[in-house]
């Protein structure tokens, strides 16, 4: 009986050596912290993790060409901390649009694509229809990867925003169209009296420029009513470039 006592004693001490092994590794190493941990969420470079590391606004590139070499290569980036390639912008200074959604579509194809081929058709079709083709367009996405659950909290969303302005900044388009909900809400501050009848603005470092914000093109596909009110945003920021 002794014995039998011992070795349950033995295999019982070596599954909670284990157990607290395991937790470890999931980086749990204290037993009480003041803040709440979300451990799910992946780890950022150190650079980004620390308050006050985002780049001040004159730290970032002043041209476009070389800010665009910035997105591809900085490793302190958030996105570097996320699965995906990055998807870089695409177009040329002073478009009559900027478009931006708010990260590239995770099951889009092609290489360097922020939609995937049906999206992209429609948004081509729509912009068509307000007399641009995507040649004066200019196509960007606040992260350039789809980012993970959790990913894009507070401080994230704001250094999203500061790096977008910048672009915005650089590319000097005569309007700004915002595809989606995510994208509106971090560029926008929109007063509780707004709706839909009015342009907004999008503020950058050297002023501000109009933004109409629509529902993302891919929703529009699985909610045909919406495509109704988006067209009339569209048409209102059209007037900018007309």
């Amino acid at each position: 009986m002794l014995g039998e006592n011992l070795i349950n004693a033995r295999a019982a001490d070596a599954c909670v050596h284990s157990l607290v092994d395991w937790w470890r590794l999931a980086g749990v190493e204290c037993t009480i912290a003041e803040e709440p941990v979300n451990w799910l969420r992946p780890k950022l470079p150190a650079a980004t993790q620390a308050p006050g590391s985002a780049p001040a606004a004159d730290a970032y590139p002043d041209d476009l060409d070389a800010f665009t070499a910035y997105l591809a290569n900085e490793p302190t980036l958030p996105e570097s901390g996320w699965p995906g390639q990055r998807v870089l912008p695409a177009g040329t200074k002073d478009a009559t649009a900027m478009l931006i959604v708010d990260a590239p579509d995770s099951m889009a194809q092609a290489q360097n694509a922020h939609f995937n081929a049906e999206t992209s058709r429609l948004i081509e079709r729509m912009m068509a229809a307000a007399g641009l083709s995507m040649d004066q367009c200019y196509l960007a996405s606040l992260s350039l990867s789809a980012p993970p659950p959790g990913a894009v909290d507070t401080s994230c969303a704001e250094l999203l925003a500061k790096r977008m302005r910048h672009h915005i900044k650089l590319v000097r388009p005569k309007a700004v169209l915002l595809l989606g909900d995510k994208a509106s809400r971090i560029l926008l501050t929109i007063n509780e009296d707004q709706t839909d009848k009015y342009l907004h603005f999008v503020n950058h470092l050297d002023g501000k420029v109009p933004a109409a914000a629509i529902i993302h093109p891919r929703l529009m596909m699985e909610q045909p009513a919406a495509k109704a009110v988006a067209w009339r945003s569209l048409r209102r920021l059209a007037k900018v470039w007309a």
